[in-house]
């Protein structure tokens, strides 16, 4: 959801998941080894991220309670 909090199972929560999980499902949204989203949504956001983005995305989600 817009709040970043999920909106259940399809959409999981982003908050307090580990910052390595966020940053490994990013990356294989980015390099086509995650393909589940139908319309491709994730994978062509994430194909736009640098590695830098990555790391500042996933350490923001990843510290949050």
């Amino acid at each position: 959801g817009m709040d970043a909090r999920g909106a259940g199972p399809l959409m999981p929560g982003l908050f307090a998941q580990p910052s390595a999980y966020i940053a490994a499902q990013l990356n294989a949204f980015r390099g086509n080894q995650r393909a589940n989203d139908d319309q491709g949504e994730m994978r062509s956001f994430a194909s736009r991220l640098s590695d830098s983005d990555v790391a500042s995305l996933a350490d923001y989600y990843g510290l949050r309670p």
